[in-house]
């Protein structure tokens, strides 16, 4: 946790490391939670929006990283231990 005396004001982006695509994250969360369920990809074309996406996004987290010399655990990781407090509860 970060004491207020050391916070550094700014714009931060934050996300896990790795990089995965919604089909990808789909597959995941019903592999680590053991569901049978068939999960088919969809390409962004075929599922049009009226915002404009660019077709590679990923969050550069170099600031908040550099800032506060943190550790980001890989989402994968991340899902599993959310997955598995779900399943607690």
């Amino acid at each position: 946790m970060v004491e207020s005396e050391d916070f550094v004001p700014g714009i931060y982006h934050y996300s896990n490391e790795g990089v995965a695509s919604w089909y990808d994250f789909a597959l995941a969360i019903f592999e680590l939670s053991v569901v049978d369920c068939k999960v088919k990809p969809v390409l962004s074309e075929n599922f049009p929006t009226p915002a404009k996406r660019p077709a590679y996004s990923v969050l550069n987290k170099a600031k908040i990283k550099g800032t506060y010399d943190l550790e980001v655990p890989y989402w994968r990781d991340s899902l599993k231990i959310c997955i598995k407090h779900l399943e607690r509860e």
